[in-house]
């Protein structure tokens, strides 16, 4: 059984405004700045949304407790490392196109605020 949502500022989960700016824009940097102004971070919103998916799962009869994985690509990479972290639910991970060094990666082109954690709440 596999769950995909899209991540809060991503696809169908993003603004009005940048929806009818084209499929390539995001929120991401919105639903950063909104997440700062109370107390939260981002990645701790994404987090949640993998508990609360976890959680809707577990309600499904046909879920096997013990085999639940956590995949994810960029963005999804960061928010699967830290929900493994923090999910212990989640036996296993692929994390892929989200470790580098901050020099490479932040600091060499414009990313939005959603890659910092500034000492927030990472529970969302």
């Amino acid at each position: 059984m596999v769950i995909v949502p899209d991540q809060i500022g991503f696809g169908e989960r993003r603004e009005i405004e940048d929806i009818q700016h084209g499929y390539d824009t995001n929120s991401c940097r919105k639903l950063a700045f909104w997440a700062q102004l109370l107390g939260k971070t981002a990645i701790g919103m994404l987090v949640c949304d993998v508990m609360r998916s976890i959680d809707y799962l577990n309600g499904l009869p046909q879920l096997i407790n013990d085999n639940i994985g956590c995949i994810g690509i960029s963005s999804g990479g960061a928010t699967a490392l830290f929900a493994t972290a923090l999910e212990e639910r989640i036996k296993v991970a692929v994390i892929s196109d989200y470790l580098n060094t901050f020099k490479d990666s932040i600091i060499s082109v414009r990313y939005c605020e959603c890659n910092y954690i500034l000492g927030g709440d990472i529970n969302g």
